[in-house]
């Protein structure tokens, strides 16, 4: 009579001995130990597959920090994503400080326009706030 065994499918990031990303993927005891089935996958493959299906955007909340949102990822891998991301601890205060780094201004090629630009929609964008939370503070008419 034959051994029964639970396998457990896993992936894995690795890197190759030619300095190359990819992911392991198989099957092995569900101890996590002997390897039952191992294929090795190219990054390019796997993170292409992956994201296709995401549809990753990125959401501002009331409070002005930026969310991560994607409709193709479970709940469990969104939360796993956002919680390392940089979008984590990133505000609409701290993007617009970041693409103001001088560094970053050097390749634009209308910079005032540009500028312009950015301030016409932040001007914009405060007068919704305004508006939104005038809304908020009139009482509610019979």
């Amino acid at each position: 009579m034959g051994k029964t065994m639970t396998l457990c499918a896993y992936i894995e990031r690795a890197e190759g001995t030619d300095g190359s990303d990819g992911y392991v993927a198989g099957l092995r005891s569900a101890d996590g130990g002997e390897v039952w089935l191992q294929l090795l996958l190219p990054a390019d493959a796997v993170e292409c597959s992956v994201l296709k299906g995401a549809r990753l955007s990125v959401m501002l909340s009331p409070c002005g920090r930026l969310v991560l949102d994607a409709e193709g990822l479970s709940e469990g891998a969104l939360e796993v994503v956002s919680a390392d991301a940089p979008l984590r601890d990133l505000t609409l205060e701290k993007l617009v400080r970041l693409c103001l780094e001088p560094a970053l201004l050097k390749g634009e090629d209308d910079l005032p326009r540009d500028l312009d630009a950015l301030y016409d929609q932040l001007q914009r964008a405060l007068q919704l706030v305004n508006e939104t939370r005038s809304g908020l503070t009139r009482p509610a008419q019979s």
